[in-house]
């Protein structure tokens, strides 16, 4: 867990809303694959199983069907940026953001972060903030917001999206390789690497690979579209590649 956590964080997602997901996650797969009979999981069961409370599985599964609430589980950093875009205190006459004084009487990023910020200190919101340049200083010293979302890797929304569904395809493999499947055989899902590799043989291996792959996933991409038929169907086929580089 301790890359998705790096990755989170980098994202501006902290542990209440990466909970809320994981608890719907849960509950869904509970209740959906482990019935007795072919029947939907019943909600004690499904607190067996996963360790929450019947009334917590309860609430869940009633939500499961709307949208995730993503305002109520969001961190300080992204609940303030939030507010200062959707607070009628905080906007001008045509519903923009203000500019905001530091602290004042009158509406402030002090008053801001003390209404939505949580316990968070407004000095550490705002250091962050400007760190990652979600809040800029203008010349006349007031403080300017860039961003109504929090992503302190400064990465976007569409490469999030791309990373989320390679961790999604991998992990779909390795699941169906470790639970098995009856009348399957295990789905290609193998690796190479070494930790005696010094850095200038490493970035050769970095070239080599990137230009093998990419020679891989054009064939592949030109055979797919050569046996595509017309509408989709309920089968799904591909293939992933990776790198793996970081600490031994």
């Amino acid at each position: 867990m301790i890359p998705i956590a790096r990755m989170l964080l980098g994202l501006g997602i902290g542990y209440k809303e990466f909970s809320e997901i994981s608890k719907r996650a849960f509950v869904r797969v509970a209740t959906n694959e482990y019935g007795l009979r072919g029947r939907p999981t019943n909600t004690s069961r499904v607190a067996v199983l996963t360790g929450l409370t019947r009334k917590e599985v309860k609430r869940v599964k009633d939500s499961l069907h709307t949208e995730l609430n993503r305002n109520s589980k969001m961190g300080p950093a992204s609940t303030v940026l939030h507010f200062w875009h959707k607070d009628p205190k905080f906007l001008d006459k045509t519903g923009n953001p203000l500019d905001l004084q530091v602290d004042s009487k009158t509406e402030s990023f002090e008053q801001l972060a003390k209404l939505y910020g949580g316990d968070v200190p407004p000095g550490a919101l705002l250091q962050e903030l400007q760190r990652t340049g979600s809040v800029i200083k203008t010349l006349e010293g007031k403080l300017k917001v860039t961003t109504r979302y929090f992503l302190p890797s400064g990465k976007t929304e569409i490469f999030v999206d791309a990373v989320s569904l390679s961790l999604e395809n991998l992990a779909h493999t390795a699941s169906q390789n470790i639970l098995g499947h009856e009348n399957k055989s295990p789905h290609l899902e193998r690796f190479v690497w070494s930790d005696r590799i010094d850095e200038e043989t490493a970035e050769r291996f970095r070239l080599t690979a990137k230009e093998k792959a990419t020679d891989l996933l054009e064939y592949l991409d030109d055979w797919i579209a050569a046996n595509e038929i017309e509408e989709p169907t309920n089968t799904r086929i591909g293939l992933g590649l990776y790198i793996i580089d970081g600490p031994a």
